[in-house]
């Protein structure tokens, strides 16, 4: 059994297909309700996410050799200047063109920051043009709070 559930993991044609990903727009919207709920709810919470950016292994118009750089800076550009509804409207076929399709998480993540008015705090940036992918570390604080005030 190979992931199928069929012997030698072989897909037939009569066997669905794996469900389509969710849009970057649900994925954003997703993380607004997350976000309310967390606000309206007595807990202090903190939302943590992890995900890369592009992958080597993933992108096609690289010959699956190296991640689309490019396309996360553009990315990260988008997120430095808070502008989250950036990442609400995404395209799948250019998440999946540059091999983004981890951002989905990032898309919720910044649905939550957009709906509670965090800004963006990059903590680090490191780009690979090895079969790997972009990392991303960003905090995400209220408006007008500091390190020393969130402790």
């Amino acid at each position: 059994m190979c992931g199928t559930g069929l012997p030698g993991g072989v897909l037939n044609d009569d066997q669905p297909a794996d469900p389509a990903s969710p849009t970057p727009e649900r994925c954003f919207e997703l993380g607004r309700v997350v976000g309310r709920a967390l606000y309206e709810s007595p807990w202090r919470v903190a939302i943590i996410g992890s995900a890369s950016w592009s992958h080597g292994g993933l992108t096609a118009k690289h010959q699956w050799v190296y991640p689309d750089v490019e396309a996360d800076r553009e990315l990260l550009k988008h997120m430095l200047d808070n502008d989250f509804l950036h990442f609400r409207n995404l395209k799948v076929e250019d998440v999946e063109n540059s091999g983004q399709q981890e951002i989905r998480d990032w898309c919720a993540m910044l649905g939550a920051m957009h709906e509670l008015g965090h800004k963006t705090e990059l903590i680090d940036w490191a780009e690979s043009w090895t079969y790997n992918s972009t990392k991303c570390m960003a905090l995400f604080r209220p408006e007008g709070a500091t390190a020393a005030a969130a402790g």
